[in-house]
């Protein structure tokens, strides 16, 4: 056994280098540029299929849609060629160490383009089938460990429990799988350094593994054990620092950041750099059990020619910095990737539109008085996706931030806006909130807040408020003084009024809209210039949700303050969800799309509930 480990260590530290710079390139690549496009492709199938998203309801309309079938199965081919190239690497790199002969990365790029279209010659193509059912295997260790992080969709859940056979048939079809790897893991091996055919490297791969199933079980069961322990140490030690640089600097402003954000965007990014060598030092092992199984069996070890490589008289210091600069590259690409893996904003879950954005309601007004500037600053500052505001037309025809008609609950004064000049309403002090820091604060211009959505970022949902009084061209003057500040990709205009939204879309065409209602119920197509609809929560349902998404719409929810109400949108997976408290809803949402370890881990090292 020793001398096993000992091989295995000669074999990966002979061509280090070569290895690591092959593996951070070509992952740093493939989640820059490949699982994007891999995404992208997988959007253009559903649109082939008429839909923008998978749910029970559509699943079999897309299973059985021609087209759809035929890209599906090109594009799952194309990843089986993608991750032969990552394994032919690995393969050719550790034969080349058992050799004691040194590699570059050009020859191991070329020997391993040149094996992976092998699949397309002969009768290989099973073997791209094969790869797709190896490679889930050989991550099951930082699987285990990222599916704690982000759940499977909850149709595939609902319908799992509901039908018992299914999750009967999920286990058998496992327990098929893992007997055929097992019998078939030494297969890779013929196929890339024997260059035999699949069926003959199958063959040769079962008489390998007859007498020695165990031996190639427990060596991968021990890595897959190393890997989940690595991911769970690093990630349980980084939660630890981030929580205690967060308690640390508590007192200090942050704007913009989300703190439960913070942690998920480390716990992608510490999955994804252990999962980049997940797949060659499994080969490592499989490898250097090839050569001792083929020795001990008396069978020769044959091992592959190595090209040679079209590089080899640029100067090393050129080599250098494209290597820098490919390097250089791919981080950028992956890092955009990483942050909008854990956004949501490159969702896994392919239910539904894509990630939940939280609206903060008046802005932060749980904090804040209502529809202020401080509120709207507060809520940026805790991580709000999207402001909701309230637009009233004063009697000089100003456009202010202000909810009620009357301005009486939130300043004192019982007088109706409309009968208020601008002058008289800026004179006015707004009260509510529990901040300190919102003392004197004035009822705002719609384009004071305009200024700081294009400062911040921020998006805003402005609803219009029209009181009938002189105040009917209020949609086209709300259009027009969004459009001055070039905001219209950054605002939705929303109003009860549904003639407000048809005037908005006269406006502008291209304006995204959202019609409010406490209850939605009967034909929604009824409503065109609707892009989208604000639904008071407790009339929101799954069906209802599955059906606005089918016509390419959205869904708002409102006002959602608690957990269990929150828990619901979640699961049904609205659009936004709409609340005065931004800060409990982002951590509902952390929670449901993480492992509840993690969820009690942070609550409990924060002293929270």
């Amino acid at each position: 056994m020793k001398a096993f480990f000992r091989r295995l260590w000669h074999n990966f530290k002979y061509n280090w280098a070569t290895l690591i710079s092959f593996e951070l390139l070509y992952k740093l690549f493939t989640m820059g540029v490949i699982s994007p496009a891999i995404r992208r492709a997988f959007q253009g199938i559903l649109k082939v299929s008429g839909y923008s998203y998978v749910t029970g309801d559509n699943l079999a309309e897309i299973a059985t849609n021609p087209l759809a079938v035929i890209l599906t199965v090109a594009l799952l081919v194309g990843m089986a060629v993608y991750s032969m190239i990552d394994v032919s690497a690995a393969i050719f790199i550790f034969d080349r160490s058992e050799e004691e002969k040194k590699t570059t990365l050009s020859q191991t790029l070329r020997f391993s383009l040149k094996n992976a279209a092998r699949i397309f010659s002969g009768r290989n193509l099973l073997i791209a089938l094969v790869m797709l059912f190896m490679i889930p295997f050989l991550n099951i260790g930082i699987g285990l460990s990222f599916v704690g992080t982000v759940r499977l969709p909850d149709f595939w859940i609902r319908y799992i429990r509901k039908h018992a056979w299914v999750g009967i048939l999920v286990v058998l079809g496992i327990l098929l799988m893992i007997y055929f790897v097992l019998h078939w893991i030494y297969s890779f091996s013929y196929f890339t350094l024997e260059q035999k055919r699949f069926r003959l490297a199958r063959r040769f791969s079962r008489i390998l593994a007859r007498d020695s199933e165990w031996m190639g079980i427990t060596a991968l069961a021990i890595l897959q054990a190393l890997f989940w322990l690595m991911y769970q140490g690093i990630s349980y030690i980084g939660v630890l620092i981030i929580v205690l640089v967060e308690k640390a600097v508590e007192h200090v402003s942050i704007p913009g950041a989300v703190f439960y954000s913070v942690i998920t965007i480390f716990l992608c990014a510490v999955a994804l750099l252990i999962a980049a060598f997940v797949v060659p030092l499994s080969f490592l092992v499989i490898t250097t059990l090839f050569y001792h199984l083929k020795e001990k069996n008396g069978f020769p070890v044959i091992h592959v020619k190595a090209p040679e490589p079209y590089i080899r008289r640029i100067p090393r210091k050129i080599k250098g910095r494209i290597t820098a600069a490919l390097i250089a590259v791919s981080v950028v690409l992956s890092s955009v990737y990483i942050y909008g893996l854990s956004t949501g904003r490159y969702s896994l879950n392919v239910e539904g539109n894509g990630n939940i954005a939280v609206t903060a309601h008046r802005g932060a007004s749980s904090y804040y008085p209502e529809n202020t500037m401080a509120a709207f600053v507060g809520a940026w500052k805790q991580g709000a996706d999207e402001i909701e505001l309230d637009v009233h037309e004063t009697k000089d025809g100003e456009l202010v931030v202000l909810h009620d008609s009357n301005v009486k609950r939130v300043t004192g004064v019982d007088k109706d806006i409309w009968t208020m000049t601008y002058e008289e309403v800026s004179s006015l002090e707004v009260k509510g909130g529990s901040a300190d820091t919102a003392e004197g604060e004035k009822i705002p211009l719609l384009t004071d807040v305009l200024r700081f959505a294009r400062v911040s970022g921020i998006r805003l949902n402005i609803e219009l408020k029209p009181t009938g009084h002189g105040d009917s061209d209020m949609a086209e003057k709300v259009v027009s003084t969004i459009k001055k500040y070039g905001l219209e990709k950054q605002c939705v205009i929303s109003s009860m009024d549904y003639r407000s939204l048809s005037w908005a879309k006269e406006a502008d065409p291209d304006i995204r809209t959202a019609y409010i209602t406490s209850i939605a119920y009967g034909d929604l197509s009824k409503f065109p210039d609707a892009d989208a609809f604000s639904i008071e929560a407790s009339s929101v349902t799954l069906p209802l949700v599955r059906y606005v998404h089918r016509g390419g719409g959205e869904i708002y929810a409102w006002t959602v303050n608690d957990e269990d109400r929150a828990e619901d949108m979640i699961a049904d997976g609205v659009d936004s969800i709409i609340t005065d408290d931004v800060p409990a809803v982002k951590g509902y949402i952390y929670d449901a799309r993480s492992s509840a370890w993690y969820g009690q881990f942070v609550r409990a090292l924060l002293g929270r509930q």
